[in-house]
């Protein structure tokens, strides 16, 4: 592990290579890496949720929900830390079924170790353990600062995993050789680039409420 860190910093083209022919794949370290990414990550949305379900926009839309889920995501709220262990369990999922979508493409023309494909999924989230310390400084800001904090907070961890996931592509495709259209539509089938592109879309086609809860919100 020592030698990979400088390699993915220093010298990428090292780094992969070592991958590709699958010298150093840290199996574990991957893993432990990717379960404490997924617990940060947990942290983080828990941090956004608690701070934007006071919100005037939260209030309506939770109004607008039945009442069980309504009391679910009401309950959810008051247990800070069911609500990181379910938000990290659910992205580590996410970032499983992707990594599985990977290895099932490729399977023929470039067999990949899962070994493989988990290093190159989790490294480039580097960035995650970075933003941690943010969200502990944010938490403790006042009313005022927190909501502005936490907007901040929330694009640079979006900019992050799509960066991330722009690194891991980019590297699968190095390392398995598969063609470049292949490897966009693995990309675009990455959950976080789908939700986050269905927002866009469900946002730019109701200009008009999402104008309305940015106001509310606002007030």
């Amino acid at each position: 592990m020592r030698m990979m860190i400088p390699r993915y910093f220093l010298s990428h083209g090292f780094y992969r290579n070592a991958v590709k022919e699958a010298r150093e794949v840290l199996p574990l370290t991957s893993t432990a890496l990717l379960t404490v990414m997924g617990l940060i990550a947990g942290m983080i949305a828990t941090l956004i949720v608690t701070t934007f379900i006071e919100s005037n926009a939260a209030r309506l839309l939770l109004g607008r929900l039945p009442h069980a889920l309504h009391a679910g995501v009401i309950a959810l709220v008051d247990a800070p830390m069911a609500l990181t262990v379910l938000s990290g369990s659910l992205i580590l999922l996410l970032t499983a079924l992707w990594i599985t979508v990977w290895l099932v493409i490729v399977r023929r023309q470039a067999p990949l170790l899962p070994s493989q494909a988990l290093m190159l999924s989790v490294w480039p989230r580097w960035a995650l353990p970075v933003l941690l310390p943010v969200a502990m400084v944010i938490e403790r800001a006042g009313p005022l600062e927190r909501p502005i904090g936490v907007v901040i907070l929330a694009a640079l961890w979006i900019v992050s995993e799509i960066w991330a996931t722009v690194r891991t592509t980019l590297d699968m495709s190095k390392v398995t050789g598969v063609r470049g259209w292949i490897s966009v539509l693995i990309w675009i089938l990455n959950p976080i680039v789908l939700l986050l592109a269905g927002f866009i879309v469900l946002s730019l086609t109701r200009l008009d409420m999402t104008g309305f809860l940015i106001r509310l919100s606002a007030g």
